[in-house]
């Protein structure tokens, strides 16, 4: 969304983080909220998103461009699985005796022209769609000030060449250890979607 002819969307959707993190996370924000990235996801039937989260990210978001579930378009769903969230921490799972809102993935009704906002770890994904055309635009966002009150950094987007570095470096990392897993490529390096 670095375009000009999206300049209105996205002080529109920065404006709605910085709501979403000081009246629903009731975070300290300093200065603002930037979209770091964002891509279109246009989903065809038999698509599908595996459930993953968003690494170097504060808040992640996904705007809904075309979407009606009565055509067959599938709704976003998230994890509630405590063990999913932090997988670099130890977990205990018990045994559940019954599914409850709080204890099993919940997925989100939308609509058309709305706006999805999460922490960023969050897991999340979609179940094969079964129609035509879901179109979304999926974003990420940093506060511009990071800060605990005692010290701080100041978060600034990198340049397309930046992108491109850090993407080719760990191209090559995946090379040298024979990784099969397909990277994406930073947006704006392909026409290809790539996952919500």
């Amino acid at each position: 969304m670095d375009e000009r002819r999206y300049g209105r969307l996205r002080n529109w959707m920065e404006e709605q983080a910085v709501i979403f993190a000081r009246d629903v996370k009731g975070d300290y924000i300093q200065e603002h909220i930037q979209v770091t990235d964002s891509w279109f996801n246009i989903s065809g039937v038999g698509a599908y998103q595996h459930p993953h989260c968003h690494g170097n990210s504060y808040l992640s978001g996904v705007y809904y461009v075309n979407y009606d579930d009565t055509k067959g378009h599938v709704s976003t769903h998230f994890s509630n699985s405590e063990s999913l969230y932090q997988q670099y921490k130890p977990s205990l799972n018990n045994l559940p005796i019954k599914y409850t809102d709080y204890n099993q993935d919940n997925k989100v009704l939308s609509n058309e022209g709305e706006l999805l906002l999460f922490p960023s770890q969050v897991i999340h994904g979609y179940n094969v769609n079964e129609g035509e055309d879901r179109v979304t635009i999926a974003m990420n966002f940093m506060p511009t000030v990071l800060t605990n009150g005692d010290y701080g950094w100041r978060v600034v987007n990198l340049t397309q060449e930046e992108r491109e570095r850090a993407f080719n470096a760990r191209k090559g990392l995946a090379d040298h250890w024979g990784t099969s897993r397909e990277l994406n490529p930073p947006h704006g390096m392909s026409d290809l979607p790539n996952p919500e």
